[in-house]
């Protein structure tokens, strides 16, 4: 993605409560969010048709954050590594859920936005893949209009889950390609890494199947420098 430095455009890739990380040109900003910005309006996805002109209260704009991993934004170089967001520019994608403020209405939470694919995420064990899970995750990208790859990670324990060929095979004939990896002995990782090249890519997975170890092995170090969503963030 070419970014124009001059122009102060970047790319939100990490986000702290009130502070996000913007890369641009190979520079890092950290930005705060502008006052005008932070109220634009938000409006309820429960009923679209009848969108008002008015803004929400701050408790339930405080609920929804309107900034988005992915977000292409326009921001204000303020010098010292610092910045201020003044616009976010048009999502080509966005992948989100209903994100309810209690008392009051439901909003549109954007999970990440711009994205070119989702991975699902399983392991062959340990623990053992929830197919009704994987179900809700492509559900979710369909929705969004985004294709999935589906990958099953810790090949090296197949022995574990002798089912596991006719389960996947399942997702195939339905047109979803599946790529067997094992960040351990390294299997799938060369075709995994050239799946993602040149793409923004949403990994999605239950803890403990091995999320960080694959963005390790397909960089080094990457898996200290990103967040991969949850299975909370999408929904039990």
């Amino acid at each position: 993605m070419n970014i124009n430095n001059e122009d102060g455009i970047g790319v939100v890739f990490r986000k702290t409560l009130g502070h996000y990380t913007v890369r641009t040109n190979g520079r890092e900003l950290d930005c705060a969010l502008s006052s005008l910005l932070h109220k634009q309006l938000i409006f309820p996805t429960a009923d679209p048709t009848s969108r008002r002109h008015t803004v929400q209260e701050v408790r339930e704009i405080n609920h929804v954050d309107p900034v988005a991993i992915g977000d292409r934004v326009r921001y204000v170089d303020a010098g010292s590594g610092r910045g201020m967001i003044t616009e976010i520019l048009p999502r080509d994608s966005k992948l989100s859920r209903p994100a309810p403020v209690p008392g009051q209405r439901v909003f549109e939470q954007v999970i990440v936005s711009n994205a070119d694919l989702i991975l699902p995420v399983f392991s062959v064990a340990d623990p053992t893949p929830k197919w009704g899970l994987l179900d809700r995750y492509l559900v979710s990208a369909e929705a969004a209009g985004l294709p999935s790859l589906i990958v099953i990670n810790k090949l090296d324990l197949a022995w574990k889950n002798p089912r596991l060929d006719e389960d996947i095979e399942i997702y195939r004939r339905i047109g979803y390609p599946v790529l067997l990896v094992s960040a351990v002995s390294g299997a799938g990782i060369e075709e995994l890494q050239q799946a993602l090249q040149g793409k923004l890519a949403v990994m999605v997975g239950k803890s403990g199947v091995g999320k960080t170890s694959l963005l390790n092995e397909i960089q080094p170090g990457l898996g200290l420098r990103v967040k991969a969503v949850g299975e909370g963030e999408l929904g039990k």
